[in-house]
């Protein structure tokens, strides 16, 4: 990887993010390959790069829809993609932005867990228009979604299946889950395992559609998205099993890929991805170097320009030689 030029250091005044495109488009152009080999449909998620000179690249490469986290992203990426799904719980506040997104031809695609959200979208959507509609599922992650592994998460699919069904103007696309508790996994295995309990429930919900509404779900798609299972999710393995991880996923929408980032390299006991794939970098201007002493030690200490803010506040947790638990931000390189 090349080092950023004399010039380009200079020209920094303020924290600036540093992309190597080329590290970026090989990173793209492995996981279309992989989504080409595994008969899945990639999705991308935009919600890490936010840039329409990257949605470009994507497209050029071959990319024809995408995923955003709200409205407001999906309205930036709408000049660029015409097909994009709002892959968060949707907020029937905002079904006057989604009218203006679907009445200029943009195929939509949003995220309900409620039968009052459906009710909604069913009542306030523009005449005349269609919208696709997932039913997301929380297979592990704890967070949004309904839980197909319960009597009454189950149910709740049913029914709130049932309501998009009978209702014209929405479409029952499929169903969608990001496990992403694959981000606390210690292995390889462990991520891909996984993977292989969250398709297992997702299918089992599909069947049960099915069983209720043949028709209506005879054509329902799965979609998984997270950049460590999408990265290390094969073929076949997973719970000891011949049966592939992705046979019966039909879509998958991973988002850190381009960029990959240090949690990456070390999650999964390193699976995920090596150093020489993180295609990004932020540089600050240091402004302070100076020698500190405290409880009797000495020590070197920098203060850059660059907080919170401009970094993650995320962290990796690792036990130190004296098996204390630490924190972990990032790494400093000095040019």
């Amino acid at each position: 990887r090349m080092a950023p030029t004399t010039e380009v250091l200079e020209s920094i005044t303020r924290p600036t993010l540093l992309l190597d495109e080329g590290v970026m488009v090989a990173n793209a152009e492995r996981m279309i390959r992989k989504a080409a080999a595994t008969k899945t449909e990639l999705v991308p998620h935009f919600k890490t790069h936010q840039s329409k000179e990257i949605g470009d690249i994507l497209k050029k490469l071959g990319v024809r829809r995408c995923q955003t986290s709200s409205v407001k992203m999906a309205e930036y990426f709408a000049d660029q993609y015409s097909d994009i799904t709002v892959a968060f719980p949707f907020n029937p506040r905002e079904i006057p932005a989604l009218n203006a997104l679907l009445l200029r031809g943009v195929e939509l695609t949003v995220l309900v867990t409620e039968v009052r959200t459906v009710a909604a979208l069913r009542d306030g959507l523009a005449p005349g228009v269609k919208l696709n509609v997932f039913i997301e599922l929380d297979c592990g992650d704890g967070r949004s979604g309904l839980d197909p592994a319960t009597n009454v998460g189950l149910a709740l699919v049913k029914i709130v299946a049932a309501s998009v069904i009978s209702s014209q103007n929405l479409r029952l696309y499929g169903l969608y889950c990001h496990p992403g508790h694959t981000y606390k996994a210690g292995s390889l295995e462990g991520i891909r395992d996984i993977w292989a309990h969250t398709k297992r429930q997702m299918l089992g919900a599909k069947a049960a559609l099915l069983a209720q509404a043949p028709a209506a779900a005879a054509g329902l798609k799965i979609r998984m998205g997270d950049t460590p299972g999408c990265t290390v999710a094969e073929e076949a393995g997973g719970l000891g099993s011949e049966e592939g991880i992705l046979d019966g996923v039909d879509e998958m929408s991973p988002g850190n890929f381009v960029f990959y980032d240090l949690m990456m390299k070390y999650i999964g006991g390193g699976a995920v991805a090596k150093e020489s794939e993180i295609a990004v970098c932020l540089a600050c201007p240091v402004v302070q170097k100076q020698w500190k002493e405290a409880a009797g030690a000495s020590f070197g200490q920098v203060i850059l320009h660059g907080g919170a803010v401009h970094f993650s506040k995320e962290a990796l947790e690792y036990t130190t030689s004296d098996g204390e638990r630490a924190k972990y931000f990032g790494e400093l390189v000095f040019f």
